[in-house]
């Protein structure tokens, strides 16, 4: 809804006397450093102890990030946290986003506009569905866009930015807002379930900078005598109350979680589970709940490899040797091999014998001829039974390579494969490309403790562990694009390429290597 310029400046000019006749200059600068007492005087309400802290958070330092619990009252502190902001302090901006239209008109702006509806001293200016306006340098506004530039631009002296659910909300908005937020008085809020173990919001409770807060739905009042008590001091990162609540306690705050929620969502998800553990916890789950493979899968391939190699495992470097010969093994060597196409995207080239990936050998920035070269003296080198290769793009030019030297006999014999992740899946009913069929059997070896790493890959760990998945209308997988991972603020998952194609079915049919390599049979992923 758009005004006139006029009526702008008329509703500007009522507001400025309403400012001066209700609440008075003292009074506003007085709340200022006491926004508690603005939500009790002003607004009408009580708060909780940790809703407390969060308003004290916000009041004391720039960057505060809080991850909750189900139905602890974020939504309601975080609107208390806006009013107080425009109100007290002039000139001021509050800008809130949230992951979807819905969540900023519906819960966080509608909390907004009942508290003000309903302020225990009438507070001036006008709410409208998404702004509040209080005179020509006090206002409030939501946003709710996957357009980072209409971030842009924002400035004030006391500026409140808040992002609602800061988990679902897309990195590249994260980056304009951190562009934003250039003042001396300029103050940022994360709030929401720790849904997801990446991106911004997850970096927040991990890095330097952030004054961090966590409410499980085990601390709110509801669950015993004691727990609403406010704490002093930094000592945010609380543990919970008693896990196992009695569900016969009364509620004294019947708006917040209860005892009996929690009861049946231990009963429905159990303890282990990601949901409970970000919903009822308010911890990051071990992975995202449409997550292709799980964090702990892929640890226990790299405990295992080390198991398997007899060495200690090493996490500070990126680019392991190439084999561990000195743990030598009969099981068949098999190369896949993603080619970069652009840009920052690599080339990667994944070993493994038998069950054991053995090595990551990746590079970037080279022509074609130089990858071809640095692939056929790996292929010199380890003499590998098969190679898996991703036709798409350059991987159409290193295939021509290979095979003309397969025909002048110029390298040792080895079966040369085509994997195109867009072709048709051998099984199209539940796959909607080859792509998501490979992927699917990976994440099938992971879960089973089928893989092993013969050492740790911090890179592929971070690749596998992002990628997402998601079902067609016709029930079919499909797995997350390059793109779709760009627009998240992720790198080209390269590393977890190459390895879904070094993991690959062996092809049913194939013709001798000397004619010019074998094309794909599509064969379901074989148990090692």
């Amino acid at each position: 809804m758009k005004e006139s310029k006029r009526t702008r400046t008329a509703m500007t000019q009522e507001v400025r006397n309403e400012i001066g006749t209700i609440l008075g200059v003292g009074e506003l600068t007085s709340y200022q450093q006491n926004p508690v007492r603005f939500v009790r005087e002003v607004l009408g309400s009580e708060l909780w102890s940790r809703q407390v802290e969060i308003l004290e958070a916000i009041r004391d330092h720039p960057q505060v990030t809080v991850r909750s619990g189900h139905g602890v009252g974020k939504t309601f502190v975080a609107a208390c946290a806006a009013l107080w902001w425009v109100y007290s302090f002039r000139p001021s901006l509050v800008l809130t986003t949230a992951p979807t239209a819905r969540q900023v008109e519906s819960l966080l702006w509608g909390e907004i506009r009942r508290l003000k509806g309903r302020a225990r001293r009438p507070l001036p200016g006008r709410c409208l569905t998404t702004r509040l306006v209080v005179s020509e340098d006090q206002e409030g506004l939501g946003l709710s866009t996957n357009e980072p530039e209409r971030f842009a631009g924002w400035h004030r002296e006391h500026l409140l930015v808040i992002v609602d659910e800061a988990s679902g909300v897309e990195e590249a908005i994260y980056e304009t807002l951190m562009g934003v937020l250039t003042g001396r008085h300029n103050h940022l809020l994360l709030i929401g379930n720790p849904t997801l173990p990446a991106g911004a919001f997850y970096d927040s409770h991990r890095r330097e900078g952030w004054h961090k807060l966590k409410v499980a739905a085990m601390e709110t009042p509801n669950f015993g005598e004691g727990v609403g008590r406010r704490v002093s001091g930094a000592g945010s990162e609380r543990p919970a109350s008693d896990p196992t609540p009695d569900t016969r306690r009364p509620t004294p705050c019947p708006y917040l979680v209860t005892p009996a929620w929690v009861a049946a969502r231990r009963a429905d998800w159990g303890e282990e589970s990601p949901a409970y553990r970000v919903r009822v916890l308010a911890e990051f789950p071990a992975a995202a709940t449409d997550a292709l493979i799980e964090l702990a899968w892929v640890e226990a391939a790299e405990a295992a490899g080390c198991r398997m190699s007899g060495v200690g495992c090493r996490t500070d470097k990126d680019g392991p040797d190439l084999l561990d010969t000195r743990h030598p093994t009969p099981d068949t060597l098999v190369f896949g091999i993603d080619v970069a196409r652009f840009g920052e995207c690599e080339t990667v080239v994944a070993i493994r014998r038998g069950a054991r990936l053995e090595a990551l050998e990746a590079w970037s920035g080279l022509d074609l001829m130089a990858t071809c070269g640095r692939v056929i003296d790996l292929i010199r080198a380890h003499a590998p039974e098969r190679v898996v290769v991703d036709p798409v793009g350059l991987g159409a030019g290193l295939l021509d390579r290979l095979r003309e030297l397969q025909r002048d006999v110029a390298l040792p014999l080895f079966r040369l494969v085509e994997e195109n992740g867009a072709a048709r899946a051998s099984d199209p009913e539940l796959f909607a490309n080859r792509r998501a069929e490979l992927y699917h059997a990976l994440r099938e070896r992971y879960r089973a403790g089928e893989i092993a790493h013969a050492l740790p890959f911090p890179r592929l760990l971070g690749q596998l562990t992002a990628l997402r998945y998601r079902f067609t209308s016709r029930g079919q997988w499909l797995i997350e694009g390059k793109e779709e991972l760009r627009r998240r603020g992720l790198p080209s998952p390269d590393q977890a390429d190459a390895v879904a194609l070094c993991f690959a079915p062996e092809p049913r049919v194939a013709r001798p290597a000397a004619l010019g390599g074998v094309r794909r049979v599509a064969a379901p992923m074989p148990r090692l």
